[in-house]
């Protein structure tokens, strides 16, 4: 049975709560000195999402977000902070992340989540959806957003390609 896991980013959440964006840095020796890089899987302007292996996890995914100015890092780390915050089955799981400096003004950040096998586009691509499988997707999809709502958090961007889904249930 195919599983859901609604990918959960700051760019596409609207925060009703008032929060603490506490800077949140993984060690420095943590996660990209254990995390080799793969292949390109995705990308969007907010960043370009990697398949990696992470030498404790296994095959992770691996966001990649270029940070030229201190609202954008303080972003970066909201968005940490509520998928730090956020713990649901069908909800991606987080893992760990790490800012690099580029230079002086710029840096790298890297978000490390798990790996999902397709995003909901795909499989609405591939037209071989059994109704089952789409009633289980949707009541899925209905629970995650139940649960980050009760978080006082809002999703405004809900589209399938945002949409990520597992093949093991």
């Amino acid at each position: 049975m195919l599983g859901l896991r609604w990918l959960v980013s700051l760019l596409l959440l609207q925060i009703f709560c008032f929060r603490t964006a506490i800077t949140l840095f993984g060690s420095e020796a943590n996660l990209m000195s254990k995390s080799k890089i793969e292949k390109i899987i995705g990308s969007g302007s907010y960043g370009v999402v990697y398949k990696g292996r992470h030498v404790d996890l296994g095959c992770v995914a691996i966001k990649v977000q270029k940070i030229d100015t201190v609202e954008e890092l303080r972003l970066a780390n909201v968005e940490v902070d509520i998928l730090q915050s956020l713990s649901h089955e069908n909800i991606l799981h987080y893992y760990d992340h790490q800012t690099i400096p580029i230079d002086l003004k710029r840096s790298h950040f890297y978000i490390c989540t798990e790996l999902m096998d397709f995003d909901l586009s795909a499989l609405i691509r591939s037209r071989r959806i059994e109704q089952s499988v789409l009633r289980s997707l949707s009541k899925q999809l209905l629970y995650a957003v139940q649960y980050i709502h009760r978080q006082n958090i809002l999703h405004l961007d809900i589209k399938p390609g945002n949409i990520l889904v597992s093949r093991e249930g």
